[in-house]
């Protein structure tokens, strides 16, 4: 009796990490808190004022707009899933790096619990003269 006990306790166990485990591959679009870069905007915009290129070939068209990248903030704050959804298609690769070039966000968190989420961030490439 005590051993299938104890294989239905680890069947349980097992079903129970199975299942929380599957929770943990789910992206969330609606969360409590969401995911943002270390320091706030504040923070988003010196990271930009350091890391950010525009490509020589777009500056010359005098191509300029608002790109917005999407992607995947992971539970550990790394960014995955880099993909520029919108803005000129001369542009894209540029946002797109800028984002894989950026440190660890601060996750966000649904129900007390830190979670993988989308995250929409516009770049902006605007020329001065």
């Amino acid at each position: 009796m005590k051993f299938i006990s104890m294989i239905a306790l680890c069947m349980i166990s097992l079903a129970s990490h199975a299942q929380s485990a599957a929770q943990d591959t789910a992206i969330y679009q609606t969360v409590d808190t969401v995911a943002q870069f270390p320091k706030g905007d504040a923070g988003w915009q010196q990271f930009l004022n350091k890391h950010f290129t525009y490509s020589r070939a777009a500056m010359q068209k005098e191509i300029q707009g608002v790109v917005v990248v999407q992607c995947v903030v992971e539970i550990d704050g790394s960014v995955t899933n880099i993909m520029a959804i919108s803005g000129p298609q001369e542009l894209r690769n540029d946002a797109e790096n800028s984002i894989k070039k950026s440190p660890k966000w601060s996750p966000a968190i649904k129900d007390g619990v830190k979670v993988r989420s989308y995250k929409k961030q516009p770049i902006v490439f605007r020329l001065q003269k």
